[in-house]
């Protein structure tokens, strides 16, 4: 009954609520979610730019993204810094977000795009090392961890790097626009891993394959928790034709459209229904915070799914082979 009841208010807004959020919040709430935003955001980038420059350039590790590019440069240039040119790649990056995503997808990146770099050229000045002697299994390891931790700090806190993921939105927008965001993610960070090993070599190419396996795991641990790789999110909002496109065209994901009744009001409601991996889940309770603040959204962990679909079970095989 509330639950509904709160559905109704979300329809039919109060015209005073908004001037009662614009006083309370700027005092309470908003200047405490900052501040724990930046906490988070400064753990993820100090953790992150630890396992770059105290695990992965001292083993001679390569990567994807950004800083498998700086990687790269280093290789062809030996004398070139890592912080400077990770912090050169990712200002680039940013000015490429403002110049064909527009100021709003900029924005989302670009404090970050400070930070990140600020802070790896303050740890390059400890001159610390983890491992004693190299070792790239380790390297890949505990690399794969530190990177997954930064990227999963920063991604719970709803905010994003201005990385390969930002790149792959320029390619999509331009280039492949029915692809799966993910897909062009993992292509493009594939694509920097091999041509790495024209420089590092294959074996370093392959260790830097298992740390980006680390990295994904890692990420949705501290996203979600060590939950189910598949998860049921079901949404009722009064728009839901921006989250449906998202779905859709940017995650690659099916969804369905179905019309419930509340029991309290007898009011007609759409609702949205799809599975999907945690980490997406989180990008889709993002975009209908922004898009709709009383939405209602609610994700269920789900044992398995058969069919079609990325994470999904063969229908036609049996579990011990799934």
């Amino acid at each position: 009954m509330e639950a509904e009841a709160n559905m109704k208010k979300a329809v039919t807004p109060d015209p005073n609520a908004k001037a009662v959020t614009e006083t309370i919040e700027p005092h309470g709430k908003n200047y405490k979610t900052l501040t724990t935003d930046i906490l988070f955001l400064l753990a993820g980038t100090i953790i992150g730019s630890f396992g770059s420059v105290c695990i992965l350039v001292p083993n001679g590790l390569t990567t994807g993204g950004l800083a498998g590019t700086a990687r790269i440069l280093q290789a062809v240039f030996p004398g070139l810094d890592y912080g400077i040119l990770f912090g050169a790649f990712t200002l680039l990056t940013l000015v490429a977000v403002y110049v064909f995503l527009g100021k709003k997808e900029a924005k989302k990146v670009a404090l970050l795009a400070v930070m990140y770099p600020i802070v790896t050229l303050l740890v390059e000045e400890v001159d610390f090392q983890l491992l004693e002697e190299k070792d790239l299994f380790l390297a890949a390891i505990y690399y794969g961890a530190c990177s997954g931790a930064c990227s999963g700090l920063i991604l719970a806190r709803g905010y994003s790097i201005c990385a390969v993921d930002a790149i792959a939105k320029i390619v999509k927008k331009y280039f492949v626009k029915n692809a799966p965001l993910s897909k062009i993610i993992l292509v493009l960070n594939s694509a920097v891993i091999l041509v790495s090993a024209f420089f590092y070599g294959i074996n370093v190419a392959l260790y830097a394959l298992i740390a980006q396996v680390v990295v994904a795991k890692v990420i949705d641990i501290i996203v979600f928790g060590l939950q189910s790789h598949i998860v049921e999110v079901k949404i009722i909002m009064a728009d839901y034709a921006p989250v449906q496109d998202y779905i859709l065209h940017t995650l690659g994901r099916g969804v369905s459209i179905s019309h419930i009744v509340g029991a309290y009001t007898m009011k007609a409601h759409d609702q949205l229904l799809t599975y999907c991996s945690p980490r997406e889940s989180v990008l889709i309770r993002q975009l209908v915070a922004k898009t709709d603040p009383h939405a209602f959204v609610t994700v269920i962990k789900v044992d398995t799914v058969w069919g079609q679909g990325a994470g999904f079970s063969n229908l036609l095989k049996p579990d011990s082979e799934n």
